[in-house]
Order: structure tokens, then C-alpha cells, then sequence
């Protein structure tokens, strides 16, 4: 299947809602202005009720409304990020919202339908919900409880405490999104590291979607499964698809990793060959040919990549990173690491949440003395990825530089015990196991 026919069937994925929310809201008679986005089934948040305990802290309705509402747009931004690996999805990110603004003033709700059914021909959904405060054996404990239509959507409880509040309207929001866009709202979950959100959203895919849904949803939970879990999921992915560019270049991945690297290049040719227009299955081969140190191969494979229509992130990276490996033997070796630096450069360019090109150019910053943006970079690629011991190692390098040696030598040593064969085993990012040596040296 050729990209663009690829980006046809997404368009098609979510059949409920492309967009967003109407929304309209009758409080007690109050009447304010909402902005508010239109979607093709049009949705009525009608209220959402609020234990006088809260209303007390500042929380009225309808501003609970609105961090609802704030909270859906923020899952839907990070849906729509176009990364690499998920480029495919490009095109349900393209359409603009249309805002408008929407007038209740003491009016009803059956009112309101009249007015939306006038617009779009059809009967609005109707979202309403309460927050209650239950007591319980020491604090006690927030519920929430969202209805559409008399259906219940979601039934959040959090301890009340510091973030009670702020905790449970980021759960109710994510339900809601996910009641109409499941897998765009399992995309952001699993974005936002958040598995079992995102397991819960793909589940009523993966129960009863359309051949097509259930690929994507295979390929997407396969993102966050434990391996075998993960090979399951790629294999039935291409049981239903066997020219599945996503699950074959995610298998020749897998197998890299096993170090089974003719199985790993065997995926990666065939993702080639069912899309020779996509950078994936170049750049799978080339990491491969580069595990198996087949450097000149690996390079043109990389090459190739970057050389596509579909500007590819990864293949800048990969190249970046073998020539920080090619500074180390070359005489000339601050070139090298300027021309790996604005291979980074790139690969930012093309995806701003790409955390690997922020730490391998905070390295190669660092290479050549230039501290100052070194600092900046590493810090973004933290921000991106904290739970990466490699871009610590490379804040405790540069922190080490700038001169501040204990609290460098404090970092490794809470990294170390994440990676305890890192003398006889490289840890991930290239130089990080010189650098761990020179901070604790």
C-alpha cells in the first residue's frame, strides 16, 4: 500500500469525530460566551454539577467545564504531532478546528438542541456529570461521573489532597476524548506515557473494529506491550495487512534487537518493497546493516532515507551518530562533529519531540566546547524523555565541564545502578561510557 493510500484509510479510522466540541452550557440560568469548536456529531455539555466544598476553593461549573474542554484540546495537540513513526497519520491532523462563539443566557436546553439541530440536522449528544465528595476513613475521597445520554462514560475517584481536583478533570477529560476518538486518544496516552489509558481506549478497537482499525490499534498497542506481547501484536497486525509498512519495519526492530539480523533485514526489505516511496524501511535496513557494522552500507541505506519526499527524522539522527563515532578516529575530528551536529539540527527540524537528536547534538555541542547550547539542548531532550539514563549521563558530562564536578558526580552515581554493566556493555549514546569514567575519575 502506497502512503497516500495509507493516509485514505486513517482518514477513515475515526468514523464519530475528526475535530472536536460544541460546547454549550445552561448553569443555573447564568449566561457567558464559550468558544467552542464544531464537530460532525454535535455535543451538548449541559452541566456538570459541583459539591459546595469545591465551589468554596473557586470551582464553579462552568469552570470546570472549560478545564474539561482545555484538557480534551491539550490530548488533541498531541495526537496531532506529526512523529515519525506514526507519519502515516498525517492527514487527520490537516483540518483546521473552526471556532464560533455560542450565547447561553437562560436558556433551555431543549432550546439549545433546537438551535444545533437547525445547524447540523441532527440531535445533539448530551454530556452532563456531577462531582461529588465522598467521605471516607481518613480524608476522604472526589468522585466524577460523566453521562452521554444517560450513558455512563467514566467513573474517576482520586484522594482529595493537593492535585485532587486538577488529577480527576484530566481523567474525566480523557474519557470523553476517548468516548468519540479512541485511537487518536490511545495515540496521545501512549505519547504521554500513559499505558493503561491508552490500553482502555484501543480495547473497544481491538474487540470489535474493522479489519483495518484492529491494524492499527495491533500496531499502536505493540508500542507498549512487553515483548512477546509485542510480537504477537505485529504478527496478527500483518496477518491482516501482510504489507503493513508500520508492524514490518516494528518487526525488523525487534529482531534487530534479539540480534537476529537476518530475520531484522528480511522485515525491513519487505517493508521497502510495500512502500519503496517510505524513508521507514530504508532507515530499519540501515540500523541493521549498522548493528551488524556494515558502516558503508548502513550509510547509503540512511541516506536513501533522507533522500525521500517524506522528511524523516530518524535517518538524520542515524547519520549524526556515525559520524560522532567516525570523530573519535579521525584527526579532524571537530568537522566531524560539526557536520553530526547539523545532522541533528535537522532531524529537530523535521520533529520537534525527536529526544535523541536533542542529546546527540547536546553531545557534540559539548565536543567542541560549546557548553552554553550544550546545556540548553540536553535539558530539552530530559524534558522529552526523562526516563533516559543516557541523557542524564550527557547533563552530568556537561555539568562536569561547566566546572560543578559533585553535583556531576551525584548524577552518575543515582544513574549507575539503572545500568550496572555499563564498563563491559556501552550504555545507550555514543561517548557515554568515556563520559561516566571522566566524571568519576
Amino acid at each position: 500500500m502506497n502512503m497516500s493510500g495509507m493516509l485514505d484509510r486513517i482518514q477513515n479510522f475515526s468514523k464519530t469525530v475528526t475535530s472536536t466540541l460544541i460546547s454549550l452550557l445552561a448553569l443555573g440560568g447564568s449566561g457567558f460566551v464559550f468558544k467552542s469548536i464544531i464537530l460532525p456529531q454535535a455535543v451538548v455539555v449541559e452541566q456538570i454539577y459541583m459539591p459546595s466544598i469545591l465551589e468554596e476553593r473557586g470551582y464553579k461549573s462552568e469552570i470546570v467545564v472549560q478545564r474539561v474542554l482545555d484538557e480534551i484540546q491539550s490530548f488533541k495537540t498531541v495526537a496531532k504531532i506529526d512523529r515519525v513513526e506514526s507519519a502515516v497519520f498525517g492527514s487527520l491532523a490537516s483540518k483546521p478546528d473552526v471556532n464560533v462563539d455560542a450565547t447561553v443566557g437562560g436558556v433551555s436546553l431543549k432550546s439549545i438542541e433546537q438551535m444545533v439541530g437547525s445547524v447540523f440536522g441532527k440531535r445533539p449528544k448530551t454530556i452532563s456529570g456531577e462531582i461529588i465528595n465522598v467521605p471516607g476513613v481518613e480524608k476522604g475521597v472526589l468522585q466524577a461521573r460523566l453521562r452521554i445520554d444517560n450513558k455512563v462514560i467514566s467513573t474517576r475517584s482520586v484522594p482529595v489532597g493537593k492535585d485532587d481536583l486538577d488529577t480527576l478533570i484530566r481523567q474525566i477529560s480523557f474519557d470523553l476524548y476517548r468516548e468519540f476518538e479512541p485511537f487518536r486518544a490511545a495515540l496521545a496516552a501512549a505519547r504521554l506515557g500513559q499505558t493503561e489509558n491508552a490500553r482502555e481506549a484501543l480495547r473497544s478497537i481491538l474487540i470489535s473494529g474493522d479489519p483495518d482499525d484492529r491494524k492499527y490499534a495491533l500496531w499502536l498497542r505493540s508500542t507498549f506491550g512487553n515483548q512477546r506481547q509485542r510480537e504477537l501484536d505485529l504478527l496478527e497486525s500483518i496477518s491482516i495487512d501482510p504489507k503493513f509498512t508500520l508492524s514490518l519495519v516494528s518487526l525488523s526492530a525487534l529482531d534487530r534487537d534479539r540480534k537476529n539480523f537476518e530475520a531484522s533485514s528480511n522485515y525491513a526489505d519487505r517493508a521497502i518493497s510495500s512502500n519503496p516511496q517510505s524513508p521507514m524501511g530504508y532507515h530499519e535496513k540501515g540500523r541493521t546493516l549498522r548493528a551488524e557494522r556494515r558502516m558503508d552500507e548502513a550509510t547509503k541505506q540512511f541516506t536513501q532515507a533522507c533522500s525521500l519526499p517524506l522528511e524523516y527524522a530518524p535517518c538524520h539522527n542515524q547519520l549524526g551518530e556515525m559520524m560522532l563515532q567516525t570523530a573519535d578516529d579521525n584527526a579532524n575530528n571537530v568537522e566531524s562533529l560539526r557536520k553530526a551536529y547539523y545532522e541533528f539540527v535537522k532531524a529537530m527540524k523535521i520533529d520537534a519531540r525527536h529526544a535523541w537528536s536533542y542529546s546527540n547534538a547536546a553531545y557534540a555541542a559539548m565536543r567542541v566546547g560549546d557548553l552554553y547550547d550544550a546545556q540548553i539542548l540536553i535539558g530539552r531532550a530530559q524534558e522529552l524523555d526523562s526516563k533516559s539514563p543516557a541523557h542524564g549521563i550527557r547533563y552530568a558530562g556537561i555539568m562536569y565541564r561547566l566546572g560543578n564536578k559533585d553535583q556531576a558526580r551525584s548524577i552518575v552515581l543515582a544513574i549507575l545502578p539503572s545500568i550496572p554493566n555499563w564498563e563491559e556493555a556501552p550504555p545507550d549514546g555514543w561517548g557515554n561510557r568515556s563520559l561516566i569514567r571522566e566524571v568519576l575519575k
